[in-house]
């Protein structure tokens, strides 16, 4: 940005980013500490921080009784992992979708979303509560 202008930075959401402003010098060095800890890395390998934020999970629940987590990529396959638990741990076939829930995502998750018109491709066992 050139010396003496200012912008104001109205962008923000394309899926879960937050606009901080440009060139912010206290979140660029955290972004550097980070890059300098871990970059990036797939929910297939366990990490020394989901091992800590799993724990504190652990701690809050009823009775501190948690004694396993799952760590997911996005919201889509925390979404398609609920559905298959639901559905195995029941053994229904049924999900019952609350009226608003909003997932851009593919089926059964797009299903889901009432508020769009139920986008995706219809799915035997879901129906759409008022």
């Amino acid at each position: 940005m050139p010396a003496g202008h200012q912008y104001l930075d109205f962008f923000g959401g394309i899926v879960t980013h937050t606009s901080v402003g440009r060139s912010n010098d206290e979140v660029s060095a955290k972004v550097d500490r980070q890059l300098d800890t871990l970059q990036c890395v797939s929910t297939l390998f366990a990490t020394e921080l989901q091992a800590a934020i799993a724990k504190k999970i652990a701690l809050v629940t009823p009775g501190g009784q948690l004694t396993e987590s799952l760590f997911t990529n996005g919201g889509t396959e925390a979404n398609e992992t609920d559905i298959l638990s639901a559905r195995c741990f029941t053994g229904n076939t049924e999900i019952v979708a609350l009226r608003h829930f909003i997932m851009a995502a593919p089926p059964p998750a797009m299903t889901l979303t009432e508020a769009r018109g139920g986008l995706g491709l219809p799915q035997a066992g879901i129906v759409h509560a008022a």
